[in-house]
Parts: C-alpha cells; structure tokens; sequence
C-alpha cells in the first residue's frame, strides 16, 4: 500500500500501519514535536481523507491560499476530505495521530446526500481519544464499513489512475471504461470533492515526492522531473506552486517525510 506524504520541519516522523477488519489496511503517521522544534506540519494532498486526533496543545490549521484558518483543540478529532491544497498545521507542541483511508470512502464518512464539497472538514468532535487503538476502536464502531457500497466505476477510475501515477490523460480513463467524460467527472466531483485530472495530477506530484526520498542520492532534479512523468521542470514548480505555495527545491530543503 503506497504511503502518501505529511512532511514536518527538520524531522521525520514514525509511521507504522495497522490492519483491521475494515477492507483497507489503515495507515498512521504520529507526529510528536516539542515547542523547540518549529512546530509546522504539511498535510500534502494525497488523495486520501485524513483524521486528525491532537493529543496536544491547541494546533492552528490553515489551507494553502486560504485566509482563514481553524483551531483543533487538544483531545479533538476532526476528519478532512481530499485536499485540493496543502494544509498547515502549526502548534506550540504538535502531539497527533494522522490515520489515512482511502478516497472511495468519502461518502461514508460524509454525508452522502449532498453534493461533495471541496476541501470539506468534517466538524470537530471532542472524542478525547489517547491513541490509535481508541481512534480505530471509535471508527470501527461510528461507520458500517462492511455494509459499505462504493461506486465501482469511480473505483476503477481510481484504480487505473494510480496505476499509471497519474501520468495517464483523462480521455484515456474514460475511453478505458467506456463511460463519457461528463458523467466520470460528475462522479469525482459529487464523491471525492475533486476532479479526474486534479486526482490524477495530485498522484503524480506525490510520485515525483516519493522518487525523491527513493533517488535523491543518485539522480538530480532534472532527471527526477522527467521521471516522475513532468515534461520538463516548469510544469513541476507551477504545481508544487499551486499545491504548496512553495517551489521543489524550497520544499525538499525544508522538510523530511
């Protein structure tokens, strides 16, 4: 199972997985930063929902390109669909658990009778969770996820672009499915909250991310660009642009995975 990026400044996080008897092996990231550390976190979109526990002091959260941020307060879990842009976590003390489950599963854990909305939070519930264990004990408990039907052709749709790592164009997704283009957009937008290409393009800068951390001592910037499937390296920094308000190269310098 491919492990997306929540970067931090300057330290790289635990991570370990846990497996359940959900159909998904959820993923968890803990992060754990004392008040002499910067005490930042990104949350890169990855295509996946996040839930957030702060077991910590109050955490600032703001979305890249946005001017108003929200608090978690401490004992708080709060669940974030699909990002179309990095999140900033910022705290005296980041003490969190960050659990990943998979995008099909939005509408389960989102109210499926109104249309999905973009970067959609889900209201923060003072659940006074200590760990993971109480978080997926919660999880398992507050959602049927064995009666749980997701839409199969958003599902293959999904399938084939990660598949490829996003360098797949969507024409060739719809063609494959043999479905048009209106209705496979329709179903990304009122499910996910993104679009087909967004989707596709969120997987393909996390490609680049994860071939860096792999091949960063044996290729350079260039050639990571080309292949990670950008054509060359101006189409790479609009996007890191867009999605982290930051170029590669500040980027990579500046946090760990």
């Amino acid at each position: 199972m491919k492990i997306g990026v929540l970067a931090s400044r300057g330290k790289t996080q635990d991570m370990y997985t846990t497996n359940q008897t959900h159909p998904f092996n959820w993923t968890y990231k803990k992060v754990n930063q004392s008040y002499r550390d910067t005490g930042v976190a990104y949350l890169i979109p990855d295509n996946s929902i996040h839930v957030i526990t702060n077991l910590g002091k109050p955490i600032t959260r703001s979305l890249v390109g946005s001017v108003r941020p929200s608090i978690i307060p401490k004992n708080s879990t709060f669940i974030l669909g699909c990002q179309s842009r990095a999140s900033i976590l910022e705290s005296e003390e980041l003490n969190f658990l960050d659990l990943k489950i998979p995008a099909i599963f939005s509408q389960l854990l989102f109210d499926s009778n109104q249309p999905f909305i973009r970067n959609l939070t889900e209201s923060i519930i003072d659940l006074g969770l200590k760990n993971e264990s109480e978080l997926s004990a919660y999880l398992a408990r507050a959602y049927d996820w064995e009666a749980y039907d997701p839409d199969l052709l958003l599902e293959d749709a999904i399938d084939l672009i990660k598949k490829y790592k996003g360098e797949i164009k969507i024409k060739d997704v719809f063609e494959t499915l043999g479905v048009s283009k209106s209705l496979l957009e329709q179903r990304f937008s009122l499910a996910i909250g993104l679009t087909a290409k967004e989707f596709a393009k969120i997987e393909k800068l996390n490609h680049f991310i994860s071939n860096y951390y792999k091949y960063k001592d044996s290729l350079n910037l260039t050639q990571l660009t080309f292949k990670s499937g950008y054509y060359d390296q101006s189409h790479l920094i609009k996007d890191f642009r867009y999605y982290t308000d930051q170029s590669p190269g500040e980027f990579l310098r500046s946090y760990t995975q």
